[in-house]
Order: structure tokens, then C-alpha cells, then sequence
């Protein structure tokens, strides 16, 4: 089970939930404009689906379904559920639409093989040398389903956060006219940019001093080390995260191709100490 825990402020009728570590980092969800035992409700449902999609997509726990899949695969067909199944084919569509450069194997994706015709998904890997990462996947796909869960329940106003890499905005904030968000220099603390979230998504990829080299080129296997970030928003949450990943190794040629297959997508990357580059 997820540690969880949650606040409410009845002067504001605003909720706070947040979880200290999942898939990989903290999760945190306002809520405004909400009554309390509403409030509960939806945080319950928020959570349940957080641990549903932990227990899909952490390949370090070998009790998920990701771990199964890249310990058989190669051996055997391994048959999947529709979460994972359908993952699986949004990943196959967003390698294609960004050139390859978004890829969970990190190797060739043409090389896993689904077979859907018998009513379920099976998943077969051409070679040992291939596993499934959904780091670069998982929390816009977790974005992507919360967003719809609370529209769903009416709501007008949330902030949605993945440690501070990963956001959605709905609505606009309760005094103001958007969700407010500033990217900060990670050496510095300096702003190096804001971005006004209303309806919107913003995903955050690149290399700091504590954490680098984790982005690999699918093309080369090489490591990506440069010391740069690059920001992307997007209506769709699962667009910003995958393409802020690709964005991270695309040449400028390849950005202008792949930004015209994403519709109302802002692409930026930035040189850390040295500022913007479009």
C-alpha cells in the first residue's frame, strides 16, 4: 500500500493530497473549490489508481508487470493486461510520430512484437537484450488518466504535480488566472523560465550534477550528458512527457519534423548557466 496523506483547509475549500514516493518521486494534488468529504472521495480514487499503475509499470519490483514481461519475453510470449497492453501501443505510435528517439526499449521498439488478434495482448522480445523502461512514460500516462478522473468528477480547478518535473494544471488557480509555474536553474536557483498552465501540462527532462547521463539515444546507446533541460507543454500531459525525452536528443531538423506531428505543442530547451535556445 501507498503511504498517503492528505489536508484540508475549510477557509479556502481547498484539499491537499500527496503521496512521498511513488513511481519514483512525490506526488501532489490540490484541489480547489471542493468540499471535504468530496475531497476524500476523489483522493481515494487517486490514490488506488496510483498504486494500480506503480504495480504496471516499476520495473524494479519484480512483482509488476513490466518486470514479468522483460523476464520472459525473450523466451516466451507473455500475456499482459489492458493497462500495459494499451501502453504498449501508444509507445509504438509516439516511436513512430517522434522518429525513433522516443523508444522504452532504449534499442529498436521494432523489435517487440504484439500480437492483440486472439482478444489479449501478448508481448514477445526479438532477442535477450532487450527490456522495457517506462521511466520517460509512465507519469504523463498517470497524468493523462488523473486528468480524466477528475474532469470527470466536475472538477474545475487541481494542480497536479510529479516532483516538480511532471505537471498539469486544470483550470486556473483560485486567485489567479492560471497555475503559475517557474523552472529553476538546479545549480542556481535562478529562474530560467514560467509557464502560465491552464488546461495545460508541463514536463520537465535533462541532466543536473546529482542526476545525469539517464537519458540514452536509442540510435547509438550512447548516454546524453549535456548540460541542458529542455520544457514542454501541451494540452495532452503523455505528449509533453514523451516529448521532452525526445527533445533532449533531437537535432534542430528533427524538432521542426517531429513538433508538427503534436498538435498546440511549446518545445523549448535550455543551456544550464547560459539560458534559452529555441
Amino acid at each position: 500500500m501507498l503511504t498517503t496523506e492528505r489536508e484540508y483547509y475549510a477557509e479556502e475549500a481547498l484539499f491537499h493530497g500527496f503521496v512521498p514516493r511513488v513511481m519514483g518521486t512525490r506526488f501532489d494534488l490540490l484541489i480547489a473549490g471542493i468540499d471535504s468529504p468530496r475531497a476524500d472521495a476523489l483522493w481515494e480514487r487517486t490514490a488506488a489508481l496510483l498504486e494500480h499503475l506503480n504495480r504496471v509499470f516499476d520495473r524494479f519490483d519484480p512483482a509488476s508487470e513490466v518486470a514479468r514481461v522483460n523476464a520472459s519475453a525473450a523466451r516466451t510470449p507473455v500475456a499482459v493486461g489492458p493497462e500495459l497492453g494499451e501502453a504498449l501501443q501508444l509507445c509504438r505510435a509516439y516511436c513512430e510520430r517522434t522518429e525513433g528517439l522516443f523508444d522504452i526499449t532504449l534499442r529498436d521498439f521494432a523489435r517487440v512484437r504484439l500480437d492483440t488478434a486472439a482478444g489479449e495482448t501478448l508481448v514477445r522480445f526479438e532477442g535477450e537484450d532487450l527490456s522495457l523502461d517506462f521511466g520517460g512514460f509512465a507519469k504523463g500516462y498517470a497524468l493523462k488518466k488523473l486528468d480524466a478522473l477528475l474532469r470527470e468528477a466536475g472538477i474545475g480547478s487541481a494542480f497536479v504535480d510529479f516532483g516538480n518535473s511532471s505537471i498539469l494544471g486544470i483550470g486556473r488557480h483560485p486567485y489567479g488566472p492560471c497555475w503559475r509555474v517557474s523552472l529553476p536553474d538546479p545549480a542556481t536557483g535562478a529562474a530560467l523560465a514560467e509557464f502560465d498552465l491552464e488546461d495545460r501540462a508541463l514536463s520537465v527532462s535533462g541532466n543536473t550534477a546529482t542526476h545525469t547521463e539517464h537519458i540514452v539515444d536509442p540510435r547509438s546507446g550512447l548516454r546524453n550528458a549535456s548540460r541542458m533541460m529542455a520544457a514542454v507543454t501541451a494540452a495532452d500531459p503523455l505528449d509533453a512527457e514523451v516529448v521532452s525525452t525526445a527533445w533532449m536528443i533531437a537535432d534542430e531538423e528533427q524538432k521542426r519534423r517531429i513538433a508538427r506531428n503534436f498538435e498546440g505543442l511549446d518545445a523549448c530547451t535550455y543551456t544550464l548557466h547560459h539560458g534559452q535556445e529555441q
